[in-house]
């Protein structure tokens, strides 16, 4: 993905990973979703695999910035402890424990 020239900052990534015993997701709720997708996404950031959401993937559908920002921030907050900071990208998330692919 091409980046906008935004690049939100970011908390230093946590080591752990999250527990599978309370599954929750973060989602976009903003206009900043496209630089949060590419933050995420970019090969030199190696935050989380977004091929799922590129042409062709299995989570390309529907293609919609929202629905491809939701896919990459919660790859991010999944990746970083389910930390609800890690959710945050200056205030464009919000944590939910509705799967957004089941809607």
């Amino acid at each position: 993905m091409q980046s906008s020239g935004t690049t939100p900052s970011m908390p230093t990534p946590m080591a752990s990973s999250p527990s599978d015993s309370m599954k929750k997701w973060c989602v976009a709720n903003d206009e900043a979703l496209q630089a949060n997708t590419d933050f995420v996404c970019s090969s030199s950031s190696g935050w989380a695999d977004c091929t799922p959401i590129e042409e062709r993937g299995p989570c390309f559908d529907p293609n919609t910035v929202r629905s491809h920002a939701s896919y990459a921030m919660t790859a991010y907050y999944q990746a970083n402890s389910q930390n609800d900071f890690n959710c945050d990208f200056i205030n464009t998330g919000v944590i939910t424990v509705a799967d957004p692919s089941m809607f």
